[in-house]
């Protein structure tokens, strides 16, 4: 079905900060009915916000956000920012600002992607993933909505159509033809991980793998005039990206 692009997930825009432990679902039933037991208890109705906001429960996350403290409106503000309705996480975000306390302050200023040598605001971090949300949106009219509930998962990329002058994404099999054994061998790839990009020709495509250890990297492949692939050249590792060698995960 064609819609807005406010009904999908960008993953260059949210991932970043849904990072982190999962929360099981007892937990959240858990959280959520000690909120329902005291309504007015607002560090419960926060935590309540929270625990549905981890499991990606956007909507019903707000609705004890906005019973909670004054951080429940910067909570309010990130889970609209999820729902891509950019106008109310500004608006959430102001009235979180407009009575940060100085103890939010220093919380807010501590937040760090890195190592925690580099530290930014929190607040300044969302406000400028929102204005970037925004923006992107103002560029795009409609868009195909995929999930894994109406395909399944592990052909998930195969579904998702580029423009045809934008190449295509699918999944790890189209390394096969592109990477010999020995070649990945050399690499040290042990496990191959979609999406894998090719360009229209199908002469450019790129794709990553990951070490035994667990670290991944970025690779591209050029088929050469001949027909064959010429030897894939490394583009990215986490060190390379970050600055830091404190992750695994392109």
């Amino acid at each position: 079905m064609n819609v807005t692009l406010r009904h999908i997930l960008f993953s260059g825009l949210a991932t970043v900060a849904m990072a982190g432990a999962a929360i099981t679902p007892e937990e959240v039933t858990k959280a959520v009915s000690l909120a329902r037991e005291s309504p007015k208890n607002r560090v419960l109705s926060r935590k309540a916000g929270i625990a549905l906001q981890e499991a990606g429960r956007y909507k019903d996350a707000i609705t004890y956000y906005l019973k909670s403290d004054n951080s429940g409106n910067l909570g309010a503000a990130e889970c609209y920012f999820y729902l891509y309705d950019y106008d109310k996480a500004e608006e959430y975000l102001d009235k979180y600002l407009e009575k940060r306390s100085k103890a939010e302050e220093e919380k807010d200023k501590d937040f760090s992607y890195g190592d925690g040598t580099e530290t930014i605001d929190w607040t300044d971090n969302l406000r400028s993933r929102i204005e970037l949300g925004r923006s992107m949106l103002d560029r795009v009219e409609k868009i195909e909505i995929i999930d894994s509930i109406n395909v399944p998962s592990d052909e998930f990329f195969r579904f998702i159509k580029l423009a045809k002058s934008a190449g295509s994404l699918g999944d790890e099999s189209v390394i096969d033809d592109v990477v010999t054994e020995t070649a990945l061998q050399q690499l040290g790839v042990t496990s191959l991980w979609a999406p894998v990009y090719s360009s229209e020709s199908g002469d450019d495509v790129i794709w990553y793998g990951s070490t035994e250890n667990g670290d991944s990297k970025m690779f591209e492949s050029i088929r050469l005039t001949d027909g064959s692939w010429d030897k894939p050249n490394e583009l990215f590792d986490y060190a390379s990206i970050f600055g830091n060698a404190n992750g695994s995960w392109v």
